[in-house]
């Protein structure tokens, strides 16, 4: 069941706008908040105005191993890996150049097209390939475990892999084309299988998997919709209204306002407000044009909150956060200068979360937001003082 359609302000970005290809398949973003785009036809790194795209160079060995860029994941030491039609790559942001994966085919780690990337917290990458199933390298160290990968081969098989996510209490949810969902505890090693079968997974084309804050994991399939598993319950969720998602689940993202994105094939853009539990359809996703994109492809929400959206044949679409466009806080100002009622001229925050606040004649107050100490610099003298100021 779904409320009434709402439209909201989007911000378009096309090859006009110097994107390398319409066709987005995933996103992410780095430690310096850099926006990345994979594409069909190159990886594109976006800085706010202006976008830089890595293509293939077939006679370049640290270039892009293929211009299709089907999964993106940024590791805990800050280097970005590329899942490609061609293997796998490190992307180093240092040299600007990739450490390409990909191996003969004889090898026991040809990694074929690579479909999905998700990392753990000891530094594992796993690798869902499109028929040699699930494998894993160190990111650390850039080496293969071999057990591991020995005990992925015989447990997993050489599956058709289009998504992974791995939840909160160590569980890889491995989704295959036609093979429903194998879960696979990365600690003990032991694996459960649900499909139309056995379980009420709605299809067993599995196109997306994600696990939101409460642990639940949305399954997004080609042919049945929407499915929802409830970790802490251990059983598929069946009061969400759901049937009426009868569309291909391609994308999910996490909103900072009690919702859950959704991107879909053919039915638009969806989000599902947990308070009330509803789901609600978004038609408009370009401001410029009012052009009225259907298929979602890929979704992201970045540090600040805004939602990223990859719309197949289009380009990309960027909802702001205007759910939260301000924080309201009562700093109250050193009596010795609020006395004065000052005019503030100027504010700026810096790298060490110090607030620095330019007056009309009675100096530079810095205030730190952390520890709530402020202090004030006069053309004579520098006052200072321990209290703590209320926020």
């Amino acid at each position: 069941m779904f409320s009434q359609t709402k439209e909201a302000n989007f911000e378009l970005y096309t090859h006009l706008n110097g994107l390398s290809n319409s066709h987005v398949n995933c996103i992410s973003q780095d430690s310096k908040g850099f926006m990345w785009f994979g594409t069909d036809y190159g990886l594109n790194k976006f800085d706010g105005f202006n976008f830089t795209t890595y293509n293939n160079n077939p006679h370049d060995r640290t270039s892009l191993p293929s211009d299709e860029v089907s999964a993106l994941y940024l590791d805990k030491r800050g280097f970005l890996w590329v899942g490609t039609y061609n293997g796998l790559a490190k992307f180093d942001h240092y040299t600007e150049k990739f450490q390409n994966y990909f191996i003969n085919e004889d090898s026991i780690h040809y990694y074929k097209p690579v479909r999905a990337l998700v990392g753990d917290e000891s530094g594992k990458i796993w690798v869902g390939t499109s028929g040699n199933g699930v494998m894993v390298i160190d990111a650390n160290t850039g080496t293969y475990p071999k057990e591991l990968n020995a005990i992925l081969a015989a447990k997993i098989g050489n599956e058709y892999v289009y998504a992974l996510a791995l939840d909160s209490h160590n569980n890889l949810w491995i989704g295959t084309e036609g093979n429903g969902i194998e879960v696979f505890n990365i600690k003990t090693f032991d694996v459960k299988t649900y499909n139309t079968r056995n379980s009420a997974l709605r299809s067993n084309w599995i196109l997306a998997i994600f696990e939101d804050s409460k642990e639940n994991i949305w399954i997004g399939t080609r042919g049945g919709g929407l499915s929802v598993f409830n970790a802490k319950k251990n059983e598929f969720i069946s009061n969400l209204h759901i049937e009426s998602i009868e569309d291909e689940i391609y994308s999910f993202a996490q909103g900072r306002d009690s919702s859950l994105w959704i991107g879909t094939n053919y039915g638009g853009l969806i989000t599902y407000n947990y308070k009330n539990q509803q789901f609600s359809k978004h038609t408009t996703y370009a401001a410029e044009n009012n052009f009225k994109g259907k298929r979602i492809r890929a979704l992201f929400s970045d540090k600040d909150g805004n939602i990223w959206l990859g719309i197949h044949q289009l380009g990309i679409s960027l909802m702001k956060n205007y759910n939260y466009p301000f924080r309201q806080s009562n700093i109250r100002l050193p009596d010795e200068i609020q006395a004065n009622k000052i005019s503030i001229l100027g504010i700026l925050i810096d790298s060490q979360q110090n607030l620095w606040i330019g007056t009309d004649g009675n100096g530079l107050v810095k205030y730190n937001l952390r520890t709530q100490q402020y202090k004030i610099y006069l053309p004579q003298k520098i006052i200072l003082t321990p209290c703590p100021i209320m926020l």
